[in-house]
């Protein structure tokens, strides 16, 4: 039993009693198109034993009288003596069926109906198979004598998930035309199908983990199969010997449209990123030239699962010049492909969100990304549960710890002043206790790291590449998260009033971070928004280092304009009423702007502004002159979408934010916002074209804002609507994102990356 197998009959029981194998021991079905028979009909059935495990041999068929007599004798002349052979025919018209009969003593079962293609016909006998192993032979094709004792007693020595042999290829006449190769089971598998299914000794149990084939596939739904393992990361050994003819005139060889079809589909579902140019270049690999391959692999360098499948299965094949391979002598094929683990305190909430939307915009580029956090409020995103080091047996606590979710300073400590959170540079986190994650990764991507980041051991990353994106000012103050207009944070953050008589908190934890950040060589700072690069660049902490703004992604796919009379349809909302919505997950802090906005509110009122409403979603324990509909706290990203678009002005108050998720998700759904110029507010919105931007702190001109917009005429608000998505989609692109990651992935694994730091 291989390690695979065993941890997958520990951890993953529930799934394989969810069985594909063995589900019945007969068809019973009243119809003039069916026929079975065999031994079961009469009662005899095939049992396991430890010494001979059962082996299942499964024929499926249609029209296949020319060939399957010598396919069946193959099965029943084998040498291994606990076999159960299993016949599916697919009402064949041309005598199949009479031949089978024949052998009616000696095949366990067979049955005969029409059914809808090969893979179901497979599907269906995987349903009768009772053994612990499982062969798949075509109606056209036959076994050598030993072939499964060679299988059985292969499986048993190398203690690996399958195995497999080679074929001899014979034409139509039985003419031997050529012997295949051994091709592992690696990275190639992407590109090429590496097995003859046909000599796959398959055990149950990855059948009913795997399976079934996809019956969407008419011609190599195994090839799809065999992926799935490979990724899976099932252990294969192929036998350097042949142990069956396949007869090179099935449906796989000679309908070559359906087979270009469908590994273009497969192709294009592994690396929807390569152009589709490059995809249909690969979709013959017997007209494929060494040229065609060297092109698109300049073509693709960034994309490092993609590159290292295509150069492992190019350079077994061609020889190349040494020029060629000096430059793509990349990490890419060294190895799979660059390994990213992602930090960040909680998976979910409002940064955790943005990291699990950047990991989903990575994966469909094939880059390979890990989530790594404390705990989570919500993710979409499997994540590594990070678990608190120990001091003395004991769970590190903070002094700061006020809650299990937030180690922050809040305002109700004794001569804390500030509005906002507060994060000291202590960490319930050791560095030497999460080197796992840290050791597998080539490249650490940091994100909210409040409470996590192990400052005074820096030494043990000093010289891993390091990405950090900032959501807030955090990581170059004292500890404040948004300065409130200070800006200590140019200097030293020594003078800071925000604390009280804490000031000594405030000056640790700036000391231990400048310490912190001088031990690294090699950390890049992504800020999304050009508001906070600029004040990253100002700071004395980080000012050294390289600082990108690359704008979060947005799941476009789940944002979208919805029509405005069928979200309110399905929300239950007044189809006549004007609606303002207004979100925020903490209303008691200032820089959220719920005051701002109740005394904009206020002025509305003040000028007769009739059939308005107030949208609000997360915390609703604001008073506001206006009748309020709640919608209460919302995860769901479809409803979300349907509170946006049911909208018809979204009002965006805060003081102080730096990217927020709400703004861009109203404007990808159509919605247009009423802001403050704060964070990335004025990359995304044209004043008076998409959106309104009021002056810094003028409340009054935040209500023309709202006024502006419900006043509109309805052309005027169509246009804004589209104008707000348009620009919304070419800022916050999750395709344009990704791939602005990945380049700088690349470029900070490089070996000289470490000396592009800018000067102190």
């Amino acid at each position: 039993m291989s390690k695979l197998q065993t941890a997958i009959s520990n951890d993953d029981l529930a799934i394989i009693n969810h069985k594909i194998c063995g589900t019945c021991l007969t068809i019973n079905r009243k119809s003039k198109y069916f026929a079975d028979g065999g031994l079961r009909t009469e009662g005899s059935f095939k049992k396991s034993d430890k010494q001979n495990p059962l082996v299942s041999i499964i024929t499926v068929c249609m029209n296949s009288a020319s060939t399957i007599e010598k396919c069946i004798n193959s099965v029943l002349s084998q040498a291994y003596n606990n076999i159960e052979y299993i016949v599916v025919d697919g009402w064949s018209k041309d005598g199949t069926l009479k031949i089978i009969k024949k052998f009616k003593k000696r095949i366990d079962y067979f049955v005969s109906e029409p059914d809808s293609g090969l893979y179901c016909a497979m599907n269906k006998g995987l349903s009768l198979a009772n053994g612990d192993y499982i062969l798949l032979l075509n109606s056209d094709d036959w076994y050598t004598e030993n072939c499964v004792q060679t299988l059985i007693d292969t499986q048993k020595e190398k203690q690996v998930d399958i195995v497999s042999a080679l074929a001899d290829y014979v034409d139509g006449n039985e003419s031997h035309q050529f012997t295949t190769q051994p091709i592992p089971l690696d990275k190639t598998t992407h590109i090429r199908n590496p097995l003859r299914h046909e000599t796959m000794l398959v055990p149950a149990w990855v059948y009913n983990k795997f399976g079934p084939y996809d019956e969407s596939y008419r011609v190599i739904a195994d090839f799809h199969f065999i992926i799935k393992l490979h990724e899976a990361g099932i252990k294969h050994y192929t036998l350097d010997k042949p142990l069956m003819g396949f007869r090179n005139t099935g449906v796989s060889s000679t309908d070559m449209s359906a087979l270009f079809k469908e590994r273009m589909r497969i192709l294009k579902e592994q690396f929807p990123y390569v152009n589709d140019s490059d995809i249909d270049i690969l979709c013959n690999l017997a007209e494929l030239k060494q040229s065609d391959v060297e092109g698109i692999l300049r073509r693709n360098r960034m994309y490092h699962k993609f590159h290292a499948a295509l150069l492992a299965f190019a350079r077994g094949r061609w020889r190349f010049d040494d020029g060629f391979l000096d430059n793509h002598n990349t990490d890419s094929f060294k190895k799979d492909y660059l390994r990213i683990e992602t930090f960040t305190t909680n998976a979910g909430g409002g940064a955790g969100i943005g990291s699990q939307r950047r990991i989903e915009a990575l994966s469909t580029i094939g880059i390979d990304v890990g989530l790594n956090a404390l705990f989570a409020s919500n993710s979409s995103v499997t994540f590594n549960k990070l678990t608190r080091s120990r001091d003395n047996g004991r769970e590190i606590q903070p002094i700061e710890l006020v809650s299990n979710n937030c180690f922050v300073i809040r305002k109700n400590t004794p001569g804390f002043n500030a509005e906002e959170m507060f994060s000291s540079h202590q960490s319930v986190l050791r560095m030497a206790d999460i080197s796992l994650e840290i050791n597998r990764a080539d490249v650490l991507h940091f994100h909210w790291m409040s409470g996590i980041l192990d400052y005074e051991n820096f030494d043990l990353i000093a010289n891993k590449p390091i990405v950090w994106t900032l959501a807030d000012m955090a990581a170059f103050t004292g500890g404040c998260h948004y300065s409130e207009g200070c800006e200590g944070y140019k200097k030293d953050c020594s003078n800071c009033d925000l604390v009280g008589p804490n000031k000594e908190i405030v000056n640790k934890t700036w000391e231990t971070k400048k310490r912190a950040y001088e031990k690294l060589n090699n950390l890049t700072i992504i800020c999304p928004s050009q508001w906070l690069a600029d004040r990253a660049a100002e700071s004395t902490l980080l000012k050294q280092f390289p600082i990108k703004m690359i704008p979060n992604p947005v799941p476009l796919s789940r944002f979208f304009p919805t029509n405005k009379i069928v979200a309110r349809i399905k929300l239950g909302l007044d189809l006549n009423k004007r609606y303002i919505l207004f979100g925020a997950d903490n209303l008691t802090s200032k820089r959220k702007g719920g005051a701002q906005l109740a005394e904009a509110l206020k002025i509305l009122q003040s000028k007769k502004a009739k059939n308005i409403e107030i949208l609000t979603f997360g915390e609703d324990k604001i008073d506001l002159p206006f009748p309020q509909v709640k919608m209460g706290y919302c995860s769901d990203d479809d409803k979300m979408r349907l509170i946006y678009s049911a909208a018809d002005v979204f009002a965006f108050p805060s003081k102080e934010d730096n990217s927020p998720l709400t703004v861009s998700e109203a404007m990808a759904c159509g919605t247009v916002v009423v802001s403050f110029p704060v964070g990335n507010i004025p990359e995304l919105v044209q004043h008076k074209n998409n959106g309104y931007i009021a002056k810094t702190g003028d409340i009054e001109d935040f209500s023309t804002g709202l006024e502006w917009h419900l006043e509109g005429s309805a052309i005027e608000k169509v246009k804004r609507s589209l104008s707000a998505t348009s620009s919304l989609r070419k800022n916050n692109d999750p395709l344009k994102s990704a791939h602005e990651h990945a380049k700088l992935y690349s470029e900070v694994t490089r070996p000289d990356h470490n000396n592009l730091r800018a000067p102190k």
